[in-house]
């Protein structure tokens, strides 16, 4: 029998989205809870430093005026009773100004306290570094920018000792899977939203991809199996 693994990549909801006009806002536990009911594998969260703790925000954090309305982000520390098993890409957004050592980082690891379930992604190598020497056992994964060469994330993931590359999608192409193989890094696309495009990466061997539309991702790759 073939390996079936093979077959069923990851699909992840980027920012635990459940698709275009979804009722809930990003990064919101509502959302997690809603995207992983339809049958997403995971989801992916940005994750930022709010004084001692992580809270899931895109957007850099600011104080809103006296008055406002504005719903305080989630902590992180509550999403694991929200995820139960499924998987969490959690994205570490960093401010270098700020956070100059990468204490979110930190703060992060300490935060999923040795969960399985969990990578840690980030556009900043120095964050990735910190967390692989907090915790050399969580998967790291590198974000390559939407400019950003594939070959150039790959130099850089083989630098870090990273498990996994979320390349832009439009960055990736047989020979870049190629590469990544023989490198023994797996490969996870964002954001992969267009049905033929969930095709082709499916059919490259990609271990998941990060979508906006996993409803649609879903059915293509139930659509491979049947």
């Amino acid at each position: 029998m073939e390996n079936i693994k093979e077959f069923f990549p990851k699909v992840v909801a980027h920012r635990a989205r459940a698709g275009v006009g979804a009722a809930y806002p990003d990064n919101s536990l509502a959302a997690i809870q809603t995207v992983l009911a339809l049958g997403a594998d995971g989801i992916e969260i940005d994750v930022r430093l709010a004084g001692e703790i992580c809270v899931l925000s895109h957007d850099p954090l600011s104080k809103d005026p006296v008055g406002s309305k504005k719903i305080a982000p989630a902590r992180f520390r509550d999403v694991a009773a929200v995820v139960g098993t499924s998987l969490v890409v959690a994205e570490i957004k960093v401010d270098p100004v700020t956070d100059p050592r990468r204490v979110v980082a930190r703060v992060l690891v300490e935060e999923i306290d040795g969960r399985e379930e969990v990578v840690v992604s980030s556009f900043d190598t120095t964050a990735l570094r910190v967390v692989g020497e907090e915790d050399p056992h969580l998967r790291r994964a590198l974000l390559g920018g939407w400019q950003t060469p594939f070959s150039e994330t790959l130099t850089q993931a083989k630098e870090l000792g990273v498990d996994l590359i979320h390349p832009f999608f439009s960055q990736l192409n047989e020979a870049a899977m190629e590469a990544a193989s023989d490198a023994g890094i797996e490969v996870w696309p964002w954001v992969v939203n267009a049905e033929s495009e969930c095709e082709r990466f499916f059919s490259l061997g990609v271990g998941g991809i990060i979508t906006d539309r996993p409803l649609a991702a879903l059915s293509v790759r139930e659509g491979r199996n049947l």
